[in-house]
């Protein structure tokens, strides 16, 4: 009985002895051969620039400056600004910075 349980705790060291090794096999393999996944060195950054109007509640439309202080609103209140973007935008990514501040952005 102890020569059988000492066999199948050999046999499943050796199964996970060999998923070790090809898992860093895997790992070192895929970083030598396999194509990089980020595709920072042919973009380019700018940034954007738009006439931003906040939104109050009544409705009046306001210029705002981003970054900037919003007017006539309390601490804790949601807040919305808007922008037109151009027809001949060329750029599909924008990223905004948000640090205490929680963000819904519709296009």
């Amino acid at each position: 009985m102890g020569k059988q349980k000492n066999s199948g705790m050999k046999i499943l060291q050796y199964i996970l002895g060999f998923m070790m090794v090809g898992s860093f096999l895997f790992f070192v393999l895929g970083q030598l051969f396999l194509e990089p996944e980020n595709n920072l060195a042919e973009s380019t950054f700018g940034f954007f620039e738009a006439e931003w109007e906040q939104v109050l509640e009544d409705g009046r439309e306001i210029p705002f400056d981003v970054p900037g202080e919003c007017t006539e609103v309390q601490k804790g209140d949601w807040v919305t600004i808007q922008t037109t973007l151009s027809p001949e935008q060329e750029e599909t990514w924008i990223c905004m910075r948000s640090m205490q501040q929680e963000l819904k952005i519709y296009v």
